[in-house]
């Protein structure tokens, strides 16, 4: 059985994380994720109220702001590269609470965050690979595919709907 890797709510994690750090540069990437939200357009206003406005919005609009995390990252950005880091983080702790360090079933990551190219996607499959080499660690491909193919085989059966397979998942 392959493990899935994920971030709960897609970029929610980086997101969130971004939201409540705070970064003393005039344009920092709070300060820029703060204008994208809209509600906060002078420079001089408290991190705090930058984070309940963005936090205020639901889980999947938040993760909107995952792919500035990952511009500010690849920028150079000194918050960003620590968020960046820390998600990384996080989530190599959420497999080594399922998984047993000689497991060598495949792990399949997923979630935009890591099916996106990106600084989490990039840092994520090295530290899986590293703790377990006998692991094979992919990316999910289209997850509305994947349901219609897992459909065809509850309909018509491995044998024909094995021809399918790349037809559905590309």
């Amino acid at each position: 059985m392959s493990l899935v890797l994920g971030v709960d709510a897609g970029g929610h994690l980086a997101a969130d994380e971004a939201a409540s750090r705070e970064s003393p540069a005039r344009e920092s990437p709070v300060r820029r994720w703060a204008v994208c939200v809209g509600r906060v357009s002078e420079a001089g206003e408290v991190v705090d109220r930058i984070a309940a406005t963005v936090q205020s919005r639901p889980p999947l609009a938040l993760a909107e702001l995952a792919p500035l995390v990952s511009r500010a990252a690849t920028e150079g950005d000194p918050a960003a590269l620590s968020i960046v880091a820390a998600a990384a983080t996080r989530l190599l702790r959420t497999v080594t609470e399922v998984r047993g360090p000689g497991e060598r079933s495949p792990i399949v990551l997923a979630g935009s965050v890591l099916t996106t190219e990106g600084p989490v996607r990039r840092a994520v499959p090295a530290q899986l690979e590293q703790r377990w080499t006998a692991a094979a660690v992919s990316v999910a491909g289209d997850g509305a595919g994947a349901a219609a193919w897992l459909a065809a085989l509850d309909l018509h059966g491995p044998a024909r709907a094995a021809p399918l397979h790349s037809r559905f998942v590309g």
